[in-house]
C-alpha cells in the first residue's frame, strides 16, 4: 500500500500512508517556571551543536556551490517529528538529533528559544512553524497539544487533492513568514491524494549592523577563488572594534560583527589557507570557537558584498545519518496519527544577502510526510577568499543560519536590476 506523505517548510517533511503499528502517545508536561532559562538554553546548545556539526558538514560538499542553511529549523522540525515517532523509527530520529534523554528540557527550550528570537527588539527577526492537515484525517490529541504548548504550530485543514489551491494555501503562508524572501517553496506536483500532512518550520532574520559599513568605501577587490583563480568582485570596509579570534586548530581565523541589537552576530571564520575552505566545512565545531581565546581591538575589515539562495533535499542526508525507517513502510508515526504515515520528502530552502546595511536571511524546511591568545592584533581581516559564516543568537548559544562562500560573481548595477 502506498503511504502517504508529511512535509515541512526550512524543512519540509511529506507523510504519506503505510502499514504500521498504533502506539499509544504520551508528552512530557512543562517544566516548572522556577526552571533556570540559561540552564535550559546550556543543555539545548550542546545537543544542537552535535547536529549542527554534522549537519552542515554532510551539507557542504553536497550542495558544492555557496551554500546557506539553517541546522536549527531542521532540529526544530525533526524534533516535532520525532515526538510524534515511536519504537525504531523515534530511536533513529532522537540519535541522529542528539536529543536530550529529558525532553521536558528540549521542549522548553525550543519554547523559550521561540520566544526569545519572537521577542526580539531592533530587528526583524520570527520562527514559527505550521502543520498542514489534509482533511478528513485525525490527528493525536497529545501530539496536537505538545505542539500547541511548546512550538506554538498553526494547524490548518486543506485538500491536498487539490494540489494547486492547497500548494498556493502552504507557499503563501512560507512567503508572509520570511517576508516573500522564499518562494514557491512548493510546486503544485508535489503533493498528491497520497499527501496527509506536510510540517513547515520557516525563519526569518534581518538585522543592521552596531558598525555599519559606509557605502564610499566599498569598492572592487580580489576575490581568490583558488591560487589560480580570482575575481574582482564589491568589497566593503570598515575600521571598528571588534572581536577577532586566532582558530589554530582549524587554521583559521575568525571574527564577530555585532548587529544593533548584540544579542546577535554574524561569526566570519576564514581559513588561512586560500583553498582551506573544505578542510574547515568538516571540522567545523561551534563549541570549540566559542571555547577559543578571543580579543577585542580595531579591525581593518574587508568584507565582500554577497547573496545566496539554497534550495537542498535532505532525504539522502538524513538517511546518512542515520535516519532511515521513517522514510519507509515500516514507519511508527502512530503518535501523531492513527493513520499509516511515512516521510516522503524532506526539503530546505535559505536566503541570505550581506551588505554597508546589514544582512537579511531567511529559511524554510519542509518535511512532507510521505582560540588561542594571538600574538597580536591584526591589522587588517581581508575575507579575500573563501569563508564559512553564520548567524547566531548569543543568549541560547546557538547559530541560526550557517553557510559557505565559494565563488562570487559582480553583483549588478542599480541600472542593471
Amino acid at each position: 500500500m502506498t503511504m502517504p506523505m508529511l512535509g515541512f517548510v526550512t524543512l519540509t517533511l511529506l507523510l504519506t500512508n503505510c502499514l504500521c503499528n498504533v502506539a499509544s502517545s504520551q508528552f512530557v508536561e512543562m517544566a516548572s517556571d522556577e526552571e533556570d532559562q540559561e540552564n535550559i538554553f546550556n543543555q539545548m546548545s550542546k545537543s544542537n551543536d552535535k547536529f549542527t556539526t554534522r549537519f552542515y558538514s554532510m551539507v557542504a560538499p553536497k550542495v558544492g556551490g555557496n551554500t546557506v542553511c539553517s541546522p536549527l529549523s531542521a532540529h526544530m522540525i525533526l524534533s516535532i517529528l520525532t515526538y510524534g515517532a515511536r519504537g525504531k523509527t523515534a530511536e533513529e530520529l532522537r540519535s541522529a538529533l542528539y536529543l536530550l534523554s529529558d525532553d521536558s528540557l528540549t521542549q522548553n527550550g525550543f519554547k523559550s528559544l521561540l520566544q526569545s528570537l519572537n521577542n526580539a527588539t531592533g530587528l526583524e527577526i520570527s520562527l514559527a512553524n505550521a502543520i498542514y492537515i489534509q482533511e478528513g484525517i485525525t490527528l493525536m490529541p497529545e501530539f496536537l497539544s505538545m505542539n500547541s504548548k511548546y512550538f506554538d504550530s498553526d494547524t490548518p485543514r486543506v485538500d491536498f487533492k487539490n494540489s494547486v489551491e492547497s500548494t498556493r494555501q502552504i507557499n503563501s503562508w512560507v512567503e508572509n513568514q520570511t517576508n516573500n524572501r522564499i518562494k514557491n517553496l512548493l510546486s503544485a506536483d508535489a503533493v498528491n491524494e497520497w499527501t496527509k500532512i506536510i510540517m513547515i518550520n520557516a525563519v526569518y532574520f534581518k538585522g543592521n549592523w552596531a558598525n555599519k559599513f559606509n557605502t564610499e568605501y566599498t569598492e572592487n577587490r580580489p576575490f581568490y577563488i583558488t591560487k589560480d583563480t580570482k575575481r574582482h568582485i564589491p568589497t566593503m570596509y570598515t575600521k571598528s572594534e571588534y572581536a577577532y579570534a586566532e582558530l589554530e586548530e582549524l587554521n583559521a581565523r575568525a571574527i564577530r560583527l555585532p548587529y544593533s541589537n548584540d544579542d546577535f552576530s554574524m561569526l566570519i571564520i576564514l581559513p588561512n589557507e586560500i583553498e582551506g575552505l573544505p578542510n574547515l566545512e568538516q571540522n567545523f565545531n561551534r563549541g570549540s570557537i566559542e571555547s577559543t581565546y578571543w580579543r577585542s581591538g580595531k579591525v581593518e575589515l574587508f568584507l565582500p558584498k554577497f547573496k545566496v539562495e539554497s534550495t537542498i533535499n535532505l532525504e539522502e542526508i538524513l538517511q546518512e545519518m542515520g535516519i532511515k525507517q521513517v522514510f519507509t513502510d515500516f514507519a511508527d508515526l502512530s503518535g501523531i496519527s492513527q493513520a499509516p504515515l511515512k516521510v516522503g520528502h524532506v526539503l530546505q530552502k535559505a536566503f541570505i544577502e550581506v551588505n554597508e546595511e546589514g544582512s537579511e536571511a531567511a529559511a524554510a524546511t519542509l518535511v512532507q510526510i510521505r582560540c588561542r591568545r594571538m600574538a597580536s592584533p591584526p591589522e587588517v581581516f581581508d575575507v579575500n577568499r573563501p569563508f564559512m559564516f553564520a548567524i547566531q543568537h548569543k543568549p541560547s548559544k546557538i547559530p541560526i543560519f550557517v553557510g559557505s562562500i565559494r565563488d562570487l560573481q559582480m553583483l549588478p548595477t542599480k541600472d542593471e536590476l
